[in-house]
């Protein structure tokens, strides 16, 4: 996943488009491979905000 958002910068980086929330996304994704989460996919990014703000994100239990 952190490959295809490199690659997603490059193009748009290219095309001169701004992509401000794909930028974002890669650096917290980084910071969630150094953590140790690199095998996840874009849950590690969630995982890491998870972290920092001391909170776990829960779906709606059905009742």
């Amino acid at each position: 996943m952190h490959k295809d958002l490199g690659l997603i910068m490059e193009s748009a980086n290219e095309l001169n488009v701004p992509v401000p929330a794909t930028a974002v996304v890669r650096e917290l994704y980084g910071a969630s491979i150094a953590k140790g989460h690199a095998d996840e996919d874009y849950v590690a990014a969630i995982t890491l905000l998870e972290e920092w703000a001391g909170v776990v994100v829960r779906g709606k239990k059905n009742t």
